[in-house]
């Protein structure tokens, strides 16, 4: 938990780093913060609309905590996008 005031100070200054929005979505995760997840989730791709990094890093994150469904619905709603 110690990490996420880290990388919140590092996404003012850089909206679009992939590690920094990776880190705090496998932290976001790993902590078991579904909603403050999917806020971060949907904050990376306001920043980066044209980006799949989101979409691959949240479902993989997302099959690695057995949500399957979760993960099937968000690379479905990545193919429409």
């Amino acid at each position: 938990d110690s990490i996420l005031p880290v990388v919140e100070r590092v996404l003012v200054v850089r909206r679009t780093d992939p590690v920094a929005r990776s880190i705090q979505l496998r932290t976001l995760v790993g902590q078991g913060a579904a909603e403050a997840a999917q806020a971060a989730f949907a904050d990376w791709r306001r920043v980066a609309p044209s980006d799949g990094a989101p979409y691959r890093e949240y479902a993989r994150l997302l099959l690695t905590a057995g949500r399957t469904l979760a993960a099937d619905s968000l690379l479905q709603e990545a193919g429409r996008v």
